[in-house]
C-alpha cells in the first residue's frame, strides 16, 4: 500500500485508489518533507516529478511581464501538482512553489505515465483507476481556477481573503497557518498594504487572529458567512465529481 513514513495514506487521490494500484504504485513514489518557498517548476521547464501533497499545500502562481504575480489554483492532499502530464503535458505556463510546508508523494513523471498507460487498474468495489482519478482531477481543478478567475474580478478583498484562508484551512491540520505577507500578496493579488488591511476586516470581526505570518481560525462559521460564493462552489464542484468530499480533514 502507498504509505508516508508513519504509514498513513495522507493524499486523497492516493487513498481512493484499488488497493492493486497502490501497489503497483508504491516501489515509484518517495515521501518527502518540503518547506515553504521550495520552487517545484518554473514556469515553461520540464516537468521531471508528479507531487501528491498530504500535509504540504502548494500554489499556482501565474507571473506579468512587471513581474508582479497573482495565485490561481491551491492544491493540497485532495489532489496532485503536475498532473497535466498524464494527459501530455510537458511543462506548465506556472510557477508552482510550496506555499505551506509539508510532506508530500513524488513519483517521477515517466514512472507516472507508465502507470496510467497500464490497463485498467480499478476493481470490483468501485475504486477508480489511476487514468480516471487523473482525469477527474484535471476537472475539478480546471473549475477552482475558473472561479477564482471570477472572484479575482468580482468580489471584495475581503471577501475573497475570507475564501483564501478557508481553502488552506480545508489543506492542513489545525488551525494556524504560517503565511508570510508575500504569498498572501500573490494569493490575493495585491500589494501588501491591502493584505494588512483584508486581514485586519476578519481580525476586527473576531474571525482570525493575524501576526508575524500567523493565521489562526477562531471562528470557523463565521470566516463561511464573511466569504463569498466561490469557497462553497469550489467544494461542490468536488464533492459532484468524485462523489465525496475530498478537501476536508483527512
Amino acid at each position: 500500500m502507498i504509505a508516508n513514513l508513519s504509514g498513513e495514506v495522507r493524499n486523497r487521490l492516493l487513498s481512493a485508489l484499488s488497493p492493486r494500484a497502490q501497489i503497483l504504485l508504491a516501489p515509484d513514489l518517495e515521501f518527502l518533507a518540503l518547506a515553504a518557498g521550495y520552487v517545484l517548476y518554473e514556469p515553461t521547464e520540464a516537468i521531471d516529478f508528479v507531487y501528491f501533497p498530504e500535509t504540504a499545500v502548494a500554489s499556482m502562481v501565474r507571473r506579468m511581464a512587471d513581474g508582479s504575480g497573482v495565485e490561481v489554483g491551491t492544491i493540497g492532499r485532495e489532489g496532485v501538482v503536475g498532473g497535466s502530464v498524464a494527459l501530455g503535458a510537458v511543462t506548465t505556463p506556472t510557477l508552482c512553489v510550496i506555499q505551506v510546508a509539508g510532506s508530500v508523494q513524488r513519483i517521477s513523471t515517466a514512472a507516472l505515465r507508465a502507470a496510467v498507460a497500464l490497463p485498467r487498474d480499478d476493481d470490483d468495489n468501485g475504486n477508480p483507476s489511476l487514468n480516471a482519478l487523473m482525469l477527474l482531477y484535471a476537472q475539478a481543478l480546471f473549475e477552482q481556477c475558473a472561479q477564482t478567475a471570477a472572484c479575482n474580478r468580482l468580489h471584495a478583498l475581503e471577501h475573497r481573503c475570507a475564501r483564501w484562508i478557508l481553502m488552506i484551512h480545508d489543506r492542513v491540520d489545525g488551525d494556524e497557518l504560517l503565511l508570510t505577507q508575500e504569498f498572501l500578496s500573490y494569493m490575493l493579488g495585491v500589494r501588501r498594504a491591502g493584505v494588512t488591511e483584508a486581514c485586519g476586516t476578519l481580525m476586527r470581526a473576531g474571525l482570525i487572529r493575524y501576526r508575524h505570518g500567523r493565521i489562526t481560525v477562531t471562528d470557523r462559521g463565521g470566516l463561511e458567512a464573511a466569504s463569498c460564493e466561490c469557497f462553497q462552489v469550489a467544494v461542490d464542484a468536488y464533492d459532484e465529481l468524485f462523489g465525496t468530499s475530498l478537501v476536508g480533514s483527512v
